[in-house]
């Protein structure tokens, strides 16, 4: 009888209801104000294990932990998966560069359940200093049960002035990469 519960039980996850299933998530960046930078996403460095919300800025991009880029800023992963990649932004201004992201949206909206993005907009400002790139470890889970088969999350970014952002590190934001 045990036998044939665990085959009905085994057959059972291996029908496509049961399977994980991939979902595209495409990444979208508003950079408004920003003229002289653009964030763009990559993988982590192969063997890295930094962790998460990891942030630098180093002068020389071969510098910092990232792998290949990823193309279109699209990627699939499974319904129940965690990624971890690398938000990247290149400063190749003459001026430093404080900005900072407001919460993202997911679009449709109603796939937002289930997703979970530990991203940037988190109420910090940052600062990519003058041409250097400016990195931070990021990652999105998403829930087994995850309803969508593709989503689209939505960043502004937002460019401040250094006394800006200064004012609002009193409150928690980190403006200098550690």
């Amino acid at each position: 009888m045990r036998s044939i519960l665990a085959a009905t039980l085994l057959a059972a996850l291996a029908t496509p209801a049961f399977a994980a299933k991939d979902v595209k998530v495409n990444v979208k960046w508003d950079e408004g104000e920003i003229k002289d930078a653009k964030m763009e996403l990559f993988e982590l460095k192969e063997g890295s294990t930094l962790p998460l919300w990891t942030t630098g800025a180093v002068t020389k991009r071969k510098e910092a932990p990232i792998g290949a880029a990823i193309k279109g800023q699209s990627f699939s992963m499974p319904a129940g998966g965690t990624k971890r990649f690398v938000l990247v932004m290149e400063n190749k201004g003459k001026k430093d560069l404080y900005f900072f992201a407001s919460p993202h949206t997911v679009d449709p909206a109603k796939h937002s359940l289930g997703f979970d993005f530990r991203c940037l907009c988190l109420n910090h400002a940052y600062h990519a200093p003058a041409g250097q790139t400016w990195y931070r470890v990021v990652e999105l889970r998403l829930d087994p049960d995850f309803s969508g088969k593709e989503v689209e999350v939505n960043h502004a970014l937002v460019a401040v002035t250094k006394k800006r952002a200064e004012a609002n590190q009193t409150k928690g934001a980190v403006v200098d990469p550690p």
